[in-house]
Protein backbone atom coordinates (compact mmCIF):
# COMPACT_ATOMS: atom_id res chain seq x y z
CA UNK A 1 0.00 0.00 0.00
CA UNK A 2 1.18 3.41 -0.88
CA UNK A 3 0.43 6.96 -0.83
CA UNK A 4 0.88 9.96 -3.50
CA UNK A 5 -0.40 13.37 -3.89
CA UNK A 6 -0.84 14.21 -7.41
CA UNK A 7 -2.85 16.31 -9.63
CA UNK A 8 -6.49 15.59 -10.82
CA UNK A 9 -7.91 15.54 -14.55
CA UNK A 10 -11.72 16.03 -15.21
CA UNK A 11 -12.33 15.39 -11.42
CA UNK A 12 -10.64 12.44 -10.76
CA UNK A 13 -6.46 11.73 -9.76
CA UNK A 14 -3.64 10.37 -11.97
CA UNK A 15 -3.75 6.93 -11.26
CA UNK A 16 -7.37 6.35 -10.16
CA UNK A 17 -7.36 2.88 -11.83
CA UNK A 18 -5.00 1.18 -10.00
CA UNK A 19 -5.53 -1.61 -7.63
CA UNK A 20 -8.01 -0.92 -4.33
CA UNK A 21 -7.36 2.34 -5.73
CA UNK A 22 -9.17 5.38 -3.29
CA UNK A 23 -8.31 8.72 -3.19
CA UNK A 24 -9.40 12.12 -1.81
CA UNK A 25 -9.59 15.58 -2.76
CA UNK A 26 -8.12 18.60 -2.07
CA UNK A 27 -10.23 21.83 -1.08
CA UNK A 28 -9.63 23.69 -4.47
CA UNK A 29 -10.26 19.98 -6.40
CA UNK A 30 -7.19 20.30 -8.58
CA UNK A 31 -4.90 17.66 -6.37
CA UNK A 32 -5.70 14.73 -4.28
CA UNK A 33 -4.11 12.33 -1.77
CA UNK A 34 -4.49 9.19 -3.50
CA UNK A 35 -3.76 5.28 -1.97
CA UNK A 36 -3.97 1.94 -3.51
CA UNK A 37 -1.75 -1.56 -3.42
CA UNK A 38 1.45 -1.02 -5.97
CA UNK A 39 3.51 -3.61 -7.95
CA UNK A 40 6.57 -2.84 -8.45
CA UNK A 41 6.06 -1.77 -12.18
CA UNK A 42 3.37 0.39 -10.65
CA UNK A 43 5.88 1.86 -8.10
CA UNK A 44 8.26 2.53 -10.87
CA UNK A 45 5.53 4.18 -13.29
CA UNK A 46 4.04 6.72 -10.61
CA UNK A 47 7.40 7.40 -9.00
CA UNK A 48 8.23 8.73 -12.32
CA UNK A 49 5.77 11.03 -13.41
CA UNK A 50 6.25 14.63 -12.60
CA UNK A 51 2.95 15.65 -11.16
CA UNK A 52 2.93 12.84 -8.46
CA UNK A 53 4.94 12.59 -5.37
CA UNK A 54 5.06 9.72 -2.97
CA UNK A 55 4.66 10.10 0.94
CA UNK A 56 5.09 8.40 3.84
CA UNK A 57 1.91 7.74 5.92
CA UNK A 58 2.42 10.59 8.28
CA UNK A 59 2.53 12.67 5.47
CA UNK A 60 -0.24 11.27 4.23
CA UNK A 61 -2.06 11.65 7.33
CA UNK A 62 -1.40 15.42 8.07
CA UNK A 63 -2.62 15.95 4.49
CA UNK A 64 -5.65 14.38 4.76
CA UNK A 65 -6.36 16.12 8.49
CA UNK A 66 -5.10 19.37 6.71
CA UNK A 67 -8.16 18.76 4.09
CA UNK A 68 -10.63 18.66 6.78
CA UNK A 69 -13.99 16.33 6.55
CA UNK A 70 -13.24 15.18 2.72
CA UNK A 71 -14.51 11.80 2.32
CA UNK A 72 -12.85 9.02 0.42
CA UNK A 73 -13.58 8.36 -3.11
CA UNK A 74 -13.98 4.93 -4.49
CA UNK A 75 -14.01 4.36 -8.20
CA UNK A 76 -16.96 2.33 -9.19
CA UNK A 77 -17.12 -1.26 -10.70
CA UNK A 78 -18.75 0.47 -13.75
CA UNK A 79 -15.63 2.94 -14.33
CA UNK A 80 -13.26 -0.38 -13.93
CA UNK A 81 -15.09 -2.71 -16.12
CA UNK A 82 -17.54 -0.58 -17.99
CA UNK A 83 -20.61 -2.11 -18.25
CA UNK A 84 -20.04 -5.61 -16.82
CA UNK A 85 -17.90 -7.70 -15.24
CA UNK A 86 -15.05 -8.06 -17.39
CA UNK A 87 -13.74 -5.95 -20.45
CA UNK A 88 -13.20 -5.39 -23.80
CA UNK A 89 -9.46 -6.20 -23.71
CA UNK A 90 -9.95 -9.38 -21.30
CA UNK A 91 -11.70 -10.80 -24.47
CA UNK A 92 -9.42 -9.60 -26.28
CA UNK A 93 -6.73 -11.15 -24.57
CA UNK A 94 -8.55 -14.63 -25.18
CA UNK A 95 -8.15 -14.46 -28.42
CA UNK A 96 -11.07 -13.21 -29.81
CA UNK A 97 -9.82 -10.92 -32.57
CA UNK A 98 -11.88 -7.51 -34.19
CA UNK A 99 -12.07 -9.75 -37.76
CA UNK A 100 -14.06 -12.40 -35.25
CA UNK A 101 -16.18 -10.12 -33.60
CA UNK A 102 -16.18 -6.09 -33.07
CA UNK A 103 -15.95 -3.94 -29.97
CA UNK A 104 -19.68 -3.39 -30.13
CA UNK A 105 -20.54 -6.87 -30.14
CA UNK A 106 -18.26 -7.71 -27.34
CA UNK A 107 -19.76 -5.24 -25.09
CA UNK A 108 -23.16 -6.49 -25.79
CA UNK A 109 -22.01 -9.98 -24.78
CA UNK A 110 -20.32 -8.87 -21.62
CA UNK A 111 -23.75 -7.06 -20.76
CA UNK A 112 -25.53 -9.97 -21.48
CA UNK A 113 -23.34 -12.27 -19.14
CA UNK A 114 -23.41 -9.87 -16.55
CA UNK A 115 -27.41 -10.04 -16.19
CA UNK A 116 -27.44 -13.69 -16.75
CA UNK A 117 -24.80 -13.27 -13.93
CA UNK A 118 -27.05 -10.95 -11.34
CA UNK A 119 -30.06 -13.24 -12.07
CA UNK A 120 -28.56 -16.06 -11.12
CA UNK A 121 -26.67 -14.92 -7.96
CA UNK A 122 -29.75 -12.51 -7.03
CA UNK A 123 -27.12 -9.63 -6.36
CA UNK A 124 -25.20 -7.01 -8.49
CA UNK A 125 -21.28 -7.07 -7.54
CA UNK A 126 -20.54 -3.31 -8.37
CA UNK A 127 -19.55 -1.23 -5.79
CA UNK A 128 -22.58 1.46 -4.99
CA UNK A 129 -24.10 3.67 -2.34
CA UNK A 130 -27.30 2.26 -0.79
CA UNK A 131 -29.38 3.81 1.93
CA UNK A 132 -31.98 1.42 3.78
CA UNK A 133 -34.27 1.60 7.36
CA UNK A 134 -34.33 -1.37 9.38
CA UNK A 135 -36.66 -2.30 12.30
CA UNK A 136 -34.36 -2.09 15.70
CA UNK A 137 -34.92 -5.32 17.23
CA UNK A 138 -33.80 -4.78 20.97
CA UNK A 139 -30.28 -6.28 20.04
CA UNK A 140 -26.56 -5.13 20.24
CA UNK A 141 -26.48 -6.10 15.82
CA UNK A 142 -28.58 -5.38 13.23
CA UNK A 143 -27.88 -7.41 9.89
CA UNK A 144 -28.60 -6.65 6.20
CA UNK A 145 -29.30 -8.32 3.26
CA UNK A 146 -26.70 -6.32 0.99
CA UNK A 147 -23.84 -8.14 1.87
CA UNK A 148 -20.94 -7.72 1.96
CA UNK A 149 -20.42 -4.33 3.42
CA UNK A 150 -17.85 -2.08 2.48
CA UNK A 151 -17.92 0.89 4.21
CA UNK A 152 -21.23 2.55 6.68
CA UNK A 153 -20.55 6.35 5.75
CA UNK A 154 -23.56 7.22 8.20
CA UNK A 155 -25.71 5.59 10.56
CA UNK A 156 -28.78 6.75 12.80
CA UNK A 157 -30.76 5.41 15.12
CA UNK A 158 -33.53 6.50 16.09
CA UNK A 159 -32.67 10.07 13.87
CA UNK A 160 -29.73 10.41 16.10
CA UNK A 161 -26.31 9.87 14.00
CA UNK A 162 -23.96 7.10 15.79
CA UNK A 163 -20.11 8.05 15.72
CA UNK A 164 -18.43 5.48 14.39
CA UNK A 165 -16.29 4.17 17.42
CA UNK A 166 -19.61 3.50 18.82
CA UNK A 167 -19.89 0.53 16.49
CA UNK A 168 -18.41 -2.20 14.41
CA UNK A 169 -18.92 -3.39 11.27
CA UNK A 170 -18.53 -6.96 10.03
CA UNK A 171 -18.55 -6.09 6.39
CA UNK A 172 -18.68 -9.65 5.12
CA UNK A 173 -21.18 -11.18 7.35
CA UNK A 174 -23.21 -8.00 6.71
CA UNK A 175 -23.72 -6.51 10.14
CA UNK A 176 -23.26 -4.11 12.56
CA UNK A 177 -22.85 -4.55 16.27
CA UNK A 178 -22.54 -1.79 18.71
CA UNK A 179 -19.81 -1.30 21.23
CA UNK A 180 -21.98 -0.95 23.85
CA UNK A 181 -26.00 -1.21 24.41
CA UNK A 182 -28.66 -2.73 21.53
CA UNK A 183 -30.91 -0.53 18.76
CA UNK A 184 -34.20 -0.24 20.31
CA UNK A 185 -37.27 -1.91 19.16
CA UNK A 186 -38.79 0.06 16.28
CA UNK A 187 -40.19 0.18 12.46
CA UNK A 188 -37.48 1.21 10.42
CA UNK A 189 -35.97 3.16 13.23
CA UNK A 190 -31.94 2.58 11.75
CA UNK A 191 -30.70 3.91 8.67
CA UNK A 192 -27.70 2.73 7.14
CA UNK A 193 -26.27 4.43 4.58
CA UNK A 194 -23.16 3.31 3.06
CA UNK A 195 -20.88 1.30 0.36
CA UNK A 196 -22.44 -2.18 -0.67
CA UNK A 197 -20.67 -4.82 -3.41
CA UNK A 198 -17.36 -5.83 -4.01
CA UNK A 199 -14.31 -3.23 -4.31
CA UNK A 200 -12.75 -5.84 -6.48
CA UNK A 201 -14.75 -7.82 -8.80
CA UNK A 202 -13.89 -11.36 -7.28
CA UNK A 203 -11.79 -13.72 -9.42
CA UNK A 204 -14.51 -16.21 -10.19
CA UNK A 205 -16.92 -13.31 -11.43
CA UNK A 206 -14.71 -11.86 -13.83
CA UNK A 207 -13.63 -15.87 -14.86
CA UNK A 208 -17.38 -16.69 -15.14
CA UNK A 209 -18.03 -13.07 -16.75
CA UNK A 210 -15.76 -14.00 -19.74
CA UNK A 211 -17.13 -17.69 -19.99
CA UNK A 212 -20.30 -16.47 -20.31
CA UNK A 213 -19.14 -13.33 -22.77
CA UNK A 214 -17.85 -15.99 -24.79
CA UNK A 215 -21.13 -17.80 -24.79
CA UNK A 216 -23.07 -15.07 -25.59
CA UNK A 217 -21.66 -14.03 -28.94
CA UNK A 218 -23.33 -17.16 -30.41
CA UNK A 219 -26.67 -14.91 -29.61
CA UNK A 220 -25.01 -12.23 -31.64
CA UNK A 221 -22.80 -13.34 -34.52
CA UNK A 222 -24.00 -15.67 -37.40
CA UNK A 223 -21.20 -17.81 -37.47
CA UNK A 224 -22.23 -20.38 -35.41
CA UNK A 225 -22.02 -23.93 -35.44
CA UNK A 226 -24.92 -25.28 -33.89
CA UNK A 227 -24.53 -29.05 -35.16
CA UNK A 228 -25.41 -29.98 -31.91
CA UNK A 229 -28.07 -27.36 -30.76
CA UNK A 230 -31.76 -28.92 -30.19
CA UNK A 231 -33.23 -25.80 -32.13
CA UNK A 232 -31.79 -23.71 -34.86
CA UNK A 233 -33.07 -20.87 -32.84
CA UNK A 234 -30.42 -19.53 -30.09
CA UNK A 235 -32.15 -17.39 -28.28
CA UNK A 236 -33.87 -20.78 -27.18
CA UNK A 237 -31.07 -23.38 -28.05
CA UNK A 238 -30.85 -24.37 -24.21
CA UNK A 239 -29.53 -27.64 -25.16
CA UNK A 240 -26.94 -26.48 -27.30
CA UNK A 241 -23.70 -28.74 -26.23
CA UNK A 242 -20.99 -26.79 -28.05
CA UNK A 243 -20.62 -23.15 -29.75
CA UNK A 244 -17.92 -22.82 -32.19
CA UNK A 245 -17.11 -18.87 -32.94
CA UNK A 246 -14.45 -19.00 -35.98
CA UNK A 247 -11.56 -21.10 -34.31
CA UNK A 248 -13.09 -20.49 -30.38
CA UNK A 249 -15.03 -23.11 -28.65
CA UNK A 250 -16.97 -23.27 -25.77
CA UNK A 251 -18.54 -26.94 -24.26
CA UNK A 252 -21.86 -26.43 -22.40
CA UNK A 253 -23.54 -29.01 -20.01
CA UNK A 254 -27.19 -28.82 -18.84
CA UNK A 255 -29.05 -30.34 -16.62
CA UNK A 256 -32.09 -32.35 -18.41
CA UNK A 257 -34.60 -30.47 -16.61
CA UNK A 258 -33.05 -26.74 -18.03
CA UNK A 259 -35.41 -24.68 -19.98
CA UNK A 260 -34.85 -20.75 -21.26
CA UNK A 261 -36.60 -19.62 -18.49
CA UNK A 262 -34.83 -20.90 -15.94
CA UNK A 263 -31.83 -18.60 -15.70
CA UNK A 264 -31.90 -18.72 -11.99
CA UNK A 265 -31.70 -22.00 -11.66
CA UNK A 266 -28.40 -22.19 -13.89
CA UNK A 267 -26.37 -19.77 -15.97
CA UNK A 268 -26.91 -22.41 -18.44
CA UNK A 269 -22.91 -23.71 -17.64
CA UNK A 270 -22.62 -26.16 -14.86
CA UNK A 271 -18.61 -24.98 -14.76
CA UNK A 272 -20.13 -20.98 -14.25
CA UNK A 273 -22.89 -21.93 -11.86
CA UNK A 274 -20.38 -23.83 -9.69
CA UNK A 275 -17.93 -20.63 -10.35
CA UNK A 276 -20.77 -18.49 -8.53
CA UNK A 277 -22.72 -21.06 -6.06
CA UNK A 278 -20.82 -19.14 -3.18
CA UNK A 279 -22.19 -15.91 -4.40
CA UNK A 280 -25.96 -16.61 -4.40
CA UNK A 281 -27.89 -14.67 -2.53
CA UNK A 282 -31.65 -16.51 -1.68
CA UNK A 283 -33.50 -13.01 -0.43
CA UNK A 284 -34.43 -10.03 -2.25
CA UNK A 285 -33.72 -6.49 -0.71
CA UNK A 286 -35.06 -3.18 -1.18
CA UNK A 287 -32.79 0.23 -1.92
CA UNK A 288 -34.57 3.32 -1.21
Amino acid sequence: MGFWKTITIEGRPKFWDKPNARWKLGPLGDEALIEFHATQADYDEVNADPDTVELTFSQARALSESWGDTLWVYPTAAELYGIGYCSVSDLRDRGITPEMATNDELRMAIQRAKEIIDAFCNRNFWRREAQYFLDGEGTPSIFLDDRPIIAVLALKVDGDILHPYEYKVYGDSGYIKLVRGIFPEGPQNVEVFGQFGFAVIPSEVRRASLELSIDALREIKTEIDLAEAASNSTRNAVGLKRAKIEDISVEFEYPRSVTADTRRVTTGSQLVDSMLLKFRKDMDITVV
